[in-house]
């Protein structure tokens, strides 16, 4: 059987870098916070880059969840991020 491990949310609360590295992630979902303030040249735009950059590195895929606008889809896109859910791209 295969088992795929996520960590939901990222970014929010008291997730830490070190979990990263103690476990064996498949899937980072970015927290959401981040999402809806992203514009290019921002403090969440540098550390959305920095998560995925870091993620990219140790073979996790990143999915950015509650893209909710054609800017939020073309902005992760362009940041390089492997999925995205949310209501722009299909309803619940």
């Amino acid at each position: 059987m295969e088992v795929k491990l996520s960590i939901d949310c990222y970014g929010a609360g008291y997730r830490s870098l070190r979990l990263l590295s103690e476990l064996d992630l498949d899937y980072l979902q970015i927290n959401k916070s981040f999402i809806q303030g992203g514009k290019s040249g921002n403090k969440n735009d540098n550390i959305v880059r920095s998560m995925i950059a870091f993620t990219n590195m140790m073979s996790i895929k990143v999915v950015a969840v509650a893209v909710e606008s054609e800017q939020q889809y073309a902005y992760m896109n362009a940041a390089g991020v492997d999925y995205m859910q949310g209501y722009f791209l299909s309803e619940p």
